[in-house]
């Protein structure tokens, strides 16, 4: 692993079961990376003296995304060489679009669709295959929800 690499900061592009292709702003260059285990939980400490050498997990918080990165995601990487990385932290947020995904005998997960984006532009056929206008409509009032131009 590089040491000189712990900062980096990237933007995912393409994702695909586990697999994120993130675009490094340093380099400009893309790698394969995985999620970090500590992105799928929260851990909760309790507040103290900053000095303490020993930090104990108050509580286990469980995420409630279906999957926490989404396309457009601004990512804290950890290059491990050879083309492939590790996402160790996901930036804020300044817009996305997401839907309630529910997991079967579960409760309903946010997924995150796409994010930090600042217009959405549809497009549709407009003959083969016939115009879904329902499915239009949708993505015209997720996009007015999330505060974005179309």
């Amino acid at each position: 692993m590089n040491t000189d690499d712990v900062d980096d900061i990237g933007v995912v592009f393409r994702k695909t079961l586990g697999h994120y292709t993130v675009h490094t702003l340093s380099r400009g260059r893309e790698i394969d990376c995985v999620l970090s285990s500590l992105i799928h939980k929260q851990l909760i400490f309790p507040t103290a003296d900053p000095t303490s050498l020993r930090h104990v997990v108050q509580e286990v918080r469980e995420i409630e995304h279906v999957d926490p990165v989404g396309i457009g995601d601004r990512v804290r990487y950890v290059d491990a060489g050879d083309g492939r990385g590790m996402i160790t932290e996901i930036l804020a947020r300044h817009s996305k679009l997401s839907r309630p995904a529910p997991v079967p005998g579960q409760r309903v997960f946010e997924q995150v669709i796409v994010s930090n984006m600042d217009l959405v532009i549809p497009v549709f056929s407009v003959a083969d295959p016939t115009p879904k206008w329902g499915l239009l409509d949708r993505y015209l009032v997720t996009a007015e929800a999330a505060g974005l131009r179309s």
